[in-house]
Parts: structure tokens; C-alpha cells; sequence
């Protein structure tokens, strides 16, 4: 490709993606290396390069320039060259600041010690990511100094962004609406769909003017330095995520953590919270310090103090610096639950020696549901998913001969977080079909028989 043509894809590429503001670098921390000298201030990545290369992120080349001068050597960075898989691993590695790690990688590709720059140990950085779930499977080798493909550049980063889970919540039908509306869409890799149905979501990925995402073209080190300069400058950390703030004690508010690269110069940090349309819902924290780190808590309502409905809302952060243009994280979802249950008995009128069904469900992810009934302990089974909504369902039979009359049936739902729902229902023993209390032994219950006596069942 000519020179003129890699500038143009270069700059559509950076358009391609979320759109945060450029900025003057603000020495963040002690570089690794000398600066790049192929790397000068008017780059059009300049500022996305040398802020990475502050805190050590960016790694480049020894040189020696001048052969008749073998002592002179400069640094390169290479900018214009595609990246290699190993080097876009390295980086993220490094700006999502993991800790080098020992033991071997699954790829058969990559021997145990696999140098890069011709100077630094890779594979513990490799490792690293591996086990954070960064990088893909070792049922397949890595590849490590093929370039990366923009789809796998993408979906690691969103992996290293901690939104895997959130691109598998992804519905196959919200994924194939989200790549439908690029004219390439259906080249994504199968495996990788979601991961770029949720960059899209997102924002982080935009596509290009053509409506194309170019999934398969390779990415040059200018690009992928940009790319992850604008996704890990500032970043963002829920936990829980879910909560609910239903006031049970559990998970009622969620931590949402921010963190910079850059550990100078901070005049102030923001976070709040938005919904999908990018509408500031709530303003969470202005914390006028110098802090690289903040903590700021979400209780579920909005700035008017009004509960918010359950589902998905966006966390967001962003600095200001005493020598920079504000710079703001990529959207953190985090989902709102209220745990609910809703149960019932199919039917709630029947003689002796009759099955019943206990059907519930609830709005949020349960670990179990069991019943008590005056005839024994029922654990209901998992049926299916609706609406968000998972179904449960058991049966119990009401022994022959019993007593007529209106008993009591507690049904409990155990969350995955916890927390705890219950349903009192009502179970009326009538007469068999044709006969009247009189002719079944006169036998006729004044009022509610609770069975539900001593130590609670529930009880963990």
C-alpha cells in the first residue's frame, strides 16, 4: 500500500472507533527506554505514543543508525509497520497493568523463552493475559508474529476491559442486528461475534464511512497504541455487577472503581452513570484530587433520588488534567436487578390423592427454589428462560384421607448472590367430585392449618 493510502486508512481507522479526546502527554511515570526517534511530535499518534511510552507501556527497537558509529543507537517504534500478535498482546498486557507471571503458555508455537525487540522475555507477559482470559485458547497455535487482525485486536480488548460478559449476554439476535448494519459484517469470525456486537454496543468500535468493519485487515502499531491508549487510559471496574438495591443487605449498592494510567497532574475526577442514549442519569463523585485511583457508590436511583428501573445502565469517568484535555473511560454496564418471585399452585382447590404443581419464577438469576409443604420438603427444577424471567416448577401429591380444610405452602427462592425472596400460598383440600363434607367423615378444618413449625428449613 502507498504511503498516502496507509494515512488514509489510518485516520479512518481512528474514526472508527470511540471517539474520546486527543491530548498532550502528561508524563505519567519513569519510560523504559529512550523516546523513538522516528516517532516525531507532529505524528498524527503522537500524543497516544508517547503517553504509553511514559509509563512504560510501549517498547520499541535498539538501533544502530550509523555503522561507521557503532557506538550511537536510537530507539524506533516502527509506527508505520502492521503489529504483531505478540507485541499487541505485550501492550495490552502491559496497559491493563497485569503482573508477569511464570509457567508455560498452552500455544505450541510459542517456545518458553520467545524473545521481542530482540531483548525482552515475552512470555510472561503472554501468560499473564492468558490466564486473565485475554488471549484465545490453546487448541490452536498463536501465531505470535502474524499480524493481528482488527476482529482479534477488538475482541481482546474487549476481554481485557473485564466485558466478556457482557458480550455473551448478547442475544444472537442482538448481535446479528448490531453487525447487520455494517455492509461486512457477516465476515466476523463466528467465535468472535459477540465480542464485536459488544465493541459496537459500546461505542468502541464505530466502523468506517463506507459502513464497513474491515474485520480481517491487519492494524499498524500506531493504530494499536491508539486504540489502547483510548481504551485503558482511563478505565473502570464494577462490583457486584449485577446488584440490586432491594434493600435486603446483599449487593444493595455497587462499588464502581476508577483508575488512570496517568498519575500526575490530575486536577479532578468525574463518574457518573448514564442509560443507553447517553443521558447523565446520575452524578456520582467530582473528586477534585490528584488521586490515580477513586471509589464512588451507586444506590440504583438517580440525581432526583427516584429508583431506577431495573436494567442496564452505562458507568462512566473522566479526568481533567492541569496540562490536558479531559479524558474520558470507555462505558462500563452494569446491570440493575430487583430480585423477585412469583409463585402459584396449579390448582390451589383439590380433593385427596390429587397432584399439584408449584410453578414460580424470578426476575433474577436464582440458585435454587424449594417448597414446604404439610406433606414434606419439595426442590423445584429449572424449566426455561423468558423475558428475562427464569421458570421453575415441581409437583407434590396431597395424601389420601387427608383431613379437608386450607393449608399453607411456603415457596423460597435462594439467588445466586444470596439474597433471599419467599411466597406464602394457600392449598384448599375439598371434597372429592360428587361427595359432600358430610360424606367424608364430617371432617371440615375451622380455619388455616400452618405446617411450617421448629427450625426454619430454608436455613442454611
Amino acid at each position: 500500500m502507498s504511503g498516502s493510502g496507509r494515512r488514509a486508512w489510518r485516520a479512518v481507522w481512528v474514526a472508527a472507533l470511540i471517539v474520546l479526546v486527543t491530548v498532550r502527554p502528561a508524563a505519567a511515570g519513569e519510560p523504559t527506554s529512550p523516546w523513538y526517534d522516528d516517532v516525531p511530535s507532529s505524528d498524527w499518534a503522537y500524543d497516544a505514543i508517547h503517553d504509553l511510552w511514559s509509563v512504560g507501556v510501549t517498547d520499541g527497537w535498539s538501533v544502530h543508525p550509523y555503522g561507521s558509529r557503532p557506538w550511537v543507537r536510537v530507539e524506533r517504534f516502527e509506527p508505520d509497520a502492521e503489529v504483531e500478535r505478540v507485541h499487541y498482546a505485550v501492550m495490552l498486557a502491559k496497559a491493563f497493568e497485569l503482573t508477569p507471571q511464570g509457567g508455560a503458555l498452552p500455544y505450541v508455537d510459542v517456545p518458553s523463552s520467545f524473545l521481542i525487540y530482540g531483548k525482552f522475555d515475552a512470555v510472561p507477559w503472554l501468560v499473564a493475559a492468558y490466564r486473565t482470559g485475554i488471549l484465545p485458547d490453546g487448541r490452536t497455535p498463536f501465531a505470535p508474529s502474524a499480524e493481528i487482525e482488527r476482529q482479534d485486536a477488538v475482541a481482546w480488548l474487549i476481554r481485557a476491559l473485564g466485558l466478556e460478559g457482557y458480550a455473551r449476554s448478547l442475544s444472537s439476535s442482538d448481535v446479528d442486528a448490531l453487525l447487520s448494519g455494517f455492509r461486512d459484517g457477516w465476515q466476523v469470525q463466528p467465535a468472535l461475534r459477540q465480542e464485536i456486537g459488544a465493541a459496537i454496543r459500546l461505542r468502541i468500535l464505530r466502523g468506517y464511512p463506507d459502513r464497513t468493519l474491515r474485520p480481517r485487515s491487519s492494524l499498524t502499531r500506531s493504530e494499536a497504541a491508539t486504540v489502547i491508549y483510548r481504551s485503558a487510559w482511563v478505565r473502570l471496574e464494577a462490583d457486584p455487577n449485577p446488584f440490586s438495591p432491594d434493600h435486603d443487605g446483599i449487593a444493595d449498592v455497587v462499588s464502581i472503581h476508577a483508575h488512570s494510567l496517568q498519575n500526575g497532574n490530575l486536577a479532578q475526577w468525574r463518574v457518573w452513570v448514564e442509560d443507553s442514549q447517553g443521558e447523565t442519569l446520575r452524578t456520582l463523585s467530582v473528586v477534585p484530587a490528584g488521586a490515580s485511583r477513586v471509589v464512588a457508590i451507586w444506590d440504583g436511583r438517580d440525581d432526583a433520588a427516584r429508583p431506577l428501573a431495573p436494567g442496564v445502565y452505562y458507568a462512566r469517568a473522566e479526568i481533567r488534567s492541569y496540562v490536558a484535555e479531559p479524558r474520558t473511560s470507555t462505558p462500563l454496564p452494569i446491570r440493575l436487578e430487583m430480585k423477585r418471585l412469583d409463585a402459584s399452585l396449579h390448582p390451589s382447590r383439590v380433593p385427596p390423592d390429587t397432584d399439584v404443581t408449584i410453578l414460580a419464577s424470578t426476575s433474577a438469576p436464582a440458585a435454587r427454589i424449594d417448597a414446604v409443604t404439610p406433606w414434606g420438603h419439595v426442590a423445584l427444577h429449572r424449566s426455561s428462560d423468558v423475558g428475562g424471567w427464569e421458570n421453575w416448577w415441581a409437583s407434590f401429591r396431597v395424601p389420601k384421607g387427608v383431613a379437608l380444610g386450607t393449608y399453607a405452602v411456603r415457596v423460597e427462592a435462594v439467588f445466586t448472590d444470596g439474597g433471599r425472596r419467599s411466597a406464602n400460598l394457600t392449598l384448599e383440600v375439598v371434597p372429592p367430585p360428587g361427595s359432600t363434607p358430610e360424606d367424608y367423615g364430617r371432617q371440615r378444618l375451622p380455619s388455616v392449618r400452618i405446617a411450617l413449625t421448629g427450625a426454619d428449613p430454608f436455613a442454611p
